[in-house]
């Protein structure tokens, strides 16, 4: 039987072969984009808050936990992105395109993460 990441035997549709892309790499970039935009673009909340509006010039990430580094869901939010990356590495069989597309992917999910770029807005992007 067949699992979600293939059994081997027939990696035709694991490697890259003309730029096509198998239903997995769809998915991963899906996963990648989704937690990007969920959590590095989207700014405000949905529901109302007692911070008399402070909260809606933050992205979600910034306010996770309120703003404290290195907790708990912090940690499991940056954690995920580097499984998923080693997890698709390994099934694409280290094919060097799909490696440079999660590499980029990782990498735009990782860098606004970073405790540095809290509250950061590079380039004006998304500063209002």
């Amino acid at each position: 039987m067949k699992n979600w990441f293939g059994d081997g035997k027939n990696d035709s549709d694991t490697r890259c072969s003309g730029c096509t892309s198998s239903p997995r790499q769809e998915s991963v970039a899906a996963i990648y984009s989704g937690m990007y935009v969920f959590l590095h673009a989207v700014k405000g909340t949905p529901f109302e808050t007692p911070d008399q509006g402070k909260a809606r010039l933050l992205t979600h990430w910034e306010q996770l936990d309120y703003g404290v580094q290195f907790t708990a869901s912090r940690k499991f939010f940056t954690i995920s992105p580097i499984i998923l990356y080693f997890l698709t590495s390994f099934y694409t069989k280290y094919d060097p395109t799909h490696f440079f597309i999660n590499t980029a992917s990782l990498l735009s999910v990782l860098i606004p993460k970073l405790p540095q770029l809290h509250g950061v807005r590079i380039f004006g992007i998304n500063k209002y």
